[in-house]
């Protein structure tokens, strides 16, 4: 049988506010419909969509373990509104 949650339940379930699953539902990202008015997701499809991250976590952190990646940019490249100091970068608009 099939599990519908509402749109907080589903909050809930993803451990994410109310307002960052509809966010996410209306890019595309997690499916969900309407019954009555208010917004329903599949637990099916809400445990999809936590696979999808999960392997796109894994994806971007092999691509930036693997070697032959982008150089470091050299000073002279570097934009001009950002100031580097060892280990961080703060922009001077917000140093203002």
């Amino acid at each position: 049988m099939n599990q519908h949650l509402f749109s907080k339940e589903a909050a809930e379930y993803l451990r994410i506010c109310t307002d960052t699953l509809m966010a996410e539902q209306a890019a595309g990202r997690l499916i969900g419909f309407k019954i009555g008015g208010r917004w329903r997701f599949d637990v099916r499809d809400l445990d999809q969509y936590i696979e999808d991250k999960r392997r796109d976590a894994h994806m971007k952190a092999a691509s930036v373990a693997s070697p032959g990646n982008k150089k470091p940019m050299r000073t002279s490249q570097q934009p001009s509104n950002v100031r580097w100091y060892p280990g961080f970068k703060i922009e001077e608009a917000c140093a203002k």
